[in-house]
């Protein structure tokens, strides 16, 4: 998969702890080498209460969460967060 990066999704990574970036440098790596979004072996769920047609994502790494978008072959990388913060 070609893995994107929004300018927020790097800015608040940026503010985040070492460990925090280690493992979403981690992340990033085995989602570029996966075929699809099934096959990463992450802690991915697909968000509720999205529009049709809208496939947002959210993977899990220890309290934080990353928001993604998933268009075929493609997944964006939105934003990274606590886990209480990131949805609003």
């Amino acid at each position: 998969m070609e893995v994107r990066f929004t300018k927020s999704y790097l800015k608040d990574l940026q503010s985040m702890p070492k460990y925090i970036q280690d493992a979403a440098h981690q992340i990033a790596e085995i989602l570029s080498q996966a075929q699809s979004i099934d096959t990463t072996g992450l802690d991915i769920i697909k968000m509720k209460g999205q529009k049709k047609g809208e496939k947002y994502y959210r993977i899990r790494t220890g309290t934080f969460r990353i928001i993604a978008e998933y268009i075929s072959p493609t997944i964006i990388l939105l934003t990274i967060g606590s886990r209480g913060d990131v949805y609003k």
